[in-house]
């Protein structure tokens, strides 16, 4: 062994050995530098998780504000539902009412049952024309008969006065 082959493999596990340094001192630096990187990106992560949860925390009271109002709406519209539900139950019994009737009155037999209430009222409105003739003929006759006694009246009164009269002078 030589003494300059000693000093150069001296010489090369030196430069080995800087070489390695250098390596390391760059991974070092890569290292420092992804450490740095990685810090950033967590804090960004961190205030982006911040204001994500402040945003869930706004959007999850805006969704309870308006689960509250769809549900006093559906409230209001069950409702609304339930009357209508009742004036349609209602307004159909009184189609089916007003049905049964157009049907009973288009019947021959509610003609016929009309007829003979009509013809009753005549024969009743005719009695009682009748009747009504019967007594103002008789109620006319009364008056008259009354007048001419009252004339009757008054002629003998008129001379009962006048006889008075002469008595009296």
């Amino acid at each position: 062994v030589s003494i300059e082959s000693v000093d150069m493999n001296y010489d090369s596990e030196q430069i080995d050995q800087i070489d390695e340094d250098v390596d390391h001192a760059k991974e070092r630096e890569l290292l420092a530098s992804l450490i740095t990187k990685l810090k950033c990106e967590i804090d960004e992560s961190k205030n982006r998780n911040t204001l994500l949860e402040t945003s869930n925390k706004v959007l999850v009271e805006k969704l309870k504000t308006e689960i509250a109002d769809f549900k006093n709406k559906n409230k209001s519209l069950t409702e609304a539902n339930n009357k209508l539900s009742k004036e349609n139950y209602l307004l159909f019994a009184d189609f089916m009412k007003s049905k049964a009737e157009l049907k009973r009155h288009d019947s021959i037999e509610y003609t016929t049952e009309m007829e003979l209430e009509c013809a009753k009222v005549r024969g009743d409105l005719l009695s009682y024309k009748m009747e009504y003739e019967r007594s103002y003929n008789k109620y006319t006759q009364t008056i008259n008969d009354l007048n001419q006694t009252v004339s009757e009246l008054k002629d003998k009164l008129s001379a009962h006065q006048d006889t008075i009269s002469i008595l009296k002078q």
